[in-house]
């Protein structure tokens, strides 16, 4: 018998554990102090001098957020045409939130005009955490992000 632990490789359809890829994190994300997923997101549309509309959603595994198109019979999963989407260049198929056990992530997909977390841009098919009060800018359609767990 050797003292040596035994080394144990988790394999996923045949593939060797070292080809299997790993979850596509934003490299600059080494520590960032997730919370945990919320159970529903309240989404504020305004800012400063203007008025403040919320919408409020219930987080599911993934949920995609664009805007609606009539022609092609497209429905996001969350429309931000009525909160001004297309005039702010909004994409059909703009960004998803992913709700992972160590808390939300959003995800552009690609977007025409891109999306930005607290005034920074990200890149497209990386995951960022989420934090309660970020705000994310989809084209130039600014959001509040706001956690809650009772949406009363």
């Amino acid at each position: 018998m050797t003292s040596e632990p035994r080394q144990r490789q988790t394999s996923l359809l045949g593939k060797p554990a070292a080809e299997i890829p790993e979850p596509n994190l934003h490299p600059s994300l080494t520590n960032p102090h997730l919370e945990p997923a919320p159970r529903y997101l309240l989404l504020q549309f305004g800012g400063p001098g203007k008025t403040v509309t919320t919408l409020s959603f219930e987080v599911k595994e993934k949920t995609l957020i664009g805007r609606s198109d009539v022609v092609a019979n497209f429905m996001p999963d969350l429309d931000l045409t009525p909160f001004g989407g297309q005039i702010a260049g909004v994409s059909r198929k703009h960004a998803n939130i992913i709700k992972r056990e160590d808390g939300l992530y959003i995800e552009d997909l690609g977007s025409t005009n891109g999306s930005s977390l607290n005034q920074t841009p990200i890149e497209p098919d990386q995951l960022y955490p989420l934090r309660d009060g970020d705000e994310i800018e989809l084209g130039r359609l600014k959001i509040v992000m706001r956690f809650v767990n009772d949406p009363e």
